[in-house]
């Protein structure tokens, strides 16, 4: 970390200074309406899950769907119009700032926005009693895991597109589908094994599987250095490939 990366960092702040009272808003309503439509509605159809009423089973998963959908908002549109439209990433690397203090002064700015949303979900989850187990306190490391290895691969991406009419086929093909099947509503078990095997690779099932396994003080499904093995995979290779593609569209004049 630099000074530059921590100059990015605040350059971001203070442009989300103009947002934060329609998002901190959001990190509220969105853990109320996810509690009452999913854990409480679909609960109401569903006795229990291996033994664990519904919404203590699912509660903690949906903290990371929704860290999982924000950063993924973060990391695609929001840095394709940084690249594309008002061309803030050029004009940062035309500072002291290199491409490397880009990539971290975001991630710095989302772990902060990402550890504001963990709270305020925590906290609602508490109320509705849907948190079992003190290891809850390791949600924060688990919700920071998973936006570090999603944004960097989805930064990557949405560094390659140059026509936003691309955008929605980022989402409808991976974001939706990720969630959808990262054992969230359902355990992956109950999917073919081919499709298991996919959901198994994403890195948003490893962070569901960690934050369940906190909330309910159980073991997770697989040992935990497979989970940081796999995380730490997804957001290697993602820094290595974002800090490639980041410089050539910059410097090489890809645009």
């Amino acid at each position: 970390m630099t000074t530059s990366s921590l100059a990015v960092m605040e350059r971001h702040l203070i442009a989300y200074r103009r947002l934060w009272k329609s998002s901190a808003l959001s990190a509220v309503l969105t853990p109320v309406l996810f509690m009452v439509s999913i854990g409480v509605g679909v609960g109401g159809f569903v006795d229990e899950v291996d033994g664990v009423p519904y919404l203590a089973w699912i509660a903690a998963p949906l903290l990371l769907s929704a860290v999982f959908q924000q950063t993924a908002q973060e990391s695609t549109s929001r840095v394709f119009h940084e690249l594309n439209t008002t061309r803030t990433v050029h004009a940062i690397v035309a500072t002291s700032a290199g491409v490397r203090d880009v990539l971290v002064g975001r991630l710095l700015y989302l772990m902060i926005r990402v550890q504001f949303s963990t709270v305020c979900f925590l906290a609602i989850a508490a109320c509705f009693g849907a948190v079992r187990s003190w290891w809850i306190l390791a949600e924060p490391l688990v919700a920071a895991a998973v936006a570090i290895a999603t944004a960097l691969p989805l930064t990557a991406l949405a560094s390659t597109i140059t026509d936003d009419t691309y955008l929605p086929a980022v989402s409808r093909l991976i974001t939706v589908p990720v969630v959808l099947f990262s054992g969230i509503l359902f355990p992956p078990t109950k999917l073919p094994e081919w499709a298991a095997a996919a959901v198994y690779a994403s890195p948003l099932w490893h962070g569901v599987d960690l934050a369940r396994a906190a909330a309910l003080g159980q073991r997770p499904d697989w040992p935990l250095w497979a989970h940081i093995a796999v995380l730490g995979v997804w957001s290697a290779a993602g820094y290595a490939l974002s800090s490639r593609i980041l410089h050539r569209r910059v410097y090489d004049g890809n645009s």
